[in-house]
């Protein structure tokens, strides 16, 4: 099914917050600007995109990482265990939406190529979490003018080595705020997430 996608693809999101990219890619499915069907959330901790797939009566996977801590199970396992969740809603792509508990390969080995996240920030700058505090300071000390936000292929390594699908420039001006660049970020970031989606449903991207 995923050679030239007759049939809608699966989607499965993965989110940890607002739920911002779950809702754009809700949205562009029903309004037909992505061959595909949002077809389960996976949640590791309650948040508004629970909401957001409880108001459409979507199938929610609940997976907290409590359990497994207080258990003493490896994380590996925690991994694992989510994808076999995802796997049993036959999903053919996932789609991180603000995921915050870091995933290993034991995770991302069963969907080679096919896990799509966004990231806010330029390739080859500020991986980390705290990327929009850390653009604003390298703003402020004249070392950039611009910032932007990438979408690319997960295997569970380094952001860097991830295959890139898209990427988009955002540039900075004097009068950001945190909260200011981080709205245009998002703003920009899932736009260009269904975007890139949809290169990777037209098969129009190898990583």
């Amino acid at each position: 099914m995923r050679e030239g996608h007759r049939h809608p693809a699966r989607i499965a999101v993965l989110a940890s917050g607002a739920g911002a990219g779950l809702q754009a890619l809700l949205t562009a499915c029903l309004a037909g600007e992505l061959n595909a069907e949002v077809i389960a959330l996976a949640a590791d901790r309650k948040c508004p995109a629970i909401g957001i797939a409880e108001t459409v009566r979507l199938p929610i996977v609940f997976h907290p990482w409590g359990y497994y801590r207080q258990a003493g199970k490896h994380t590996t396992t925690y991994d694992r265990d989510l994808a076999a969740k995802i796997l049993l809603r036959s999903a053919d792509y996932v789609v991180l939406d603000g995921w915050k508990r870091p995933l290993s390969a034991a995770f991302f080995e069963h969907f080679p190529r096919r896990a799509i996240y966004l990231h806010l920030g330029l390739r080859g700058r500020f991986p980390g979490t705290n990327a929009v505090e850390d653009t604003l300071e390298a703003f402020q000390r004249g070392e950039i003018r611009q910032t932007g936000v990438k979408v690319l292929f997960s295997s569970g390594g380094d952001i860097e080595s991830d295959p890139l699908i898209r990427k988009v420039e955002v540039p900075i001006e004097p009068q950001d705020t945190h909260e200011r660049l981080s709205v245009r970020l998002e703003q920009a970031g899932t736009k260009t997430l269904i975007e890139a989606t949809r290169l990777v449903l037209e098969n129009k991207v190898r990583g």
